[in-house]
């Protein structure tokens, strides 16, 4: 059976980042979203508009998420385990699905192809921007990347994510 841990309502990110991201105008989602140290110990933050509830799964624990006091669609909570995890998002019609967190991933453009982009002398950019099927760190996806060097943010959107350019804002990626 899968014990469940209570939320901790101390785990959250500071306030005005929460609402730079409940915004959608943190130019950084990776330095609050997905697997992050905090207080000592490691905690996930999640940005999902219209849930009632959200855990943070592992193969053996389920790890309730607490909603942010000043961001209402941002959770987060206390997360002890490293590597791998799941969510599982709740909403107000009761639908329950679980999803891979996109905030937990590495990079997958490496520093030779940025180095490259910057100074504008990639030969093969068709391998590094745009939409590409692959397997990343063990879990099948679609990775995009696009060359937006003014832009303050970026965001993948469409009917997955109700068309809201606040969810899934994209990696900056230093001077590319």
């Amino acid at each position: 059976m899968t014990r469940r841990t209570p939320p901790d309502t101390t785990a959250f990110p500071a306030p005005d980042q929460a609402r730079r991201v409940q915004a959608g105008l943190h130019d950084d989602p990776f330095a609050v979203l997905g697997p992050h140290m905090h207080q000592g110990g490691r905690h996930v933050a999640v940005f999902h508009p219209g849930l009632a509830t959200l855990e943070a799964l592992t193969d053996d624990k389920v790890y309730a998420l607490s909603r942010h006091p000043d961001a209402p669609d941002l959770f987060s909570g206390p997360f002890p385990c490293a590597g791998v995890y799941r969510l599982r998002a709740t909403d107000g019609d009761g639908h329950v699905w679980d999803f891979d967190d996109p905030y937990r991933f590495g990079p997958v453009i490496g520093e030779m192809d940025e180095y490259l982009l910057g100074e504008g002398t990639h030969q093969r950019l068709w391998q590094v921007l745009g939409a590409h099927v692959l397997v990343h760190e063990g879990v099948s996806g679609t990775h995009f990347a696009v060359w937006a060097p003014n832009a303050r943010r970026v965001s993948v959107v469409g009917p997955f994510n109700q068309w809201d350019g606040r969810r899934h804002p994209m990696r900056r990626r230093g001077a590319t």
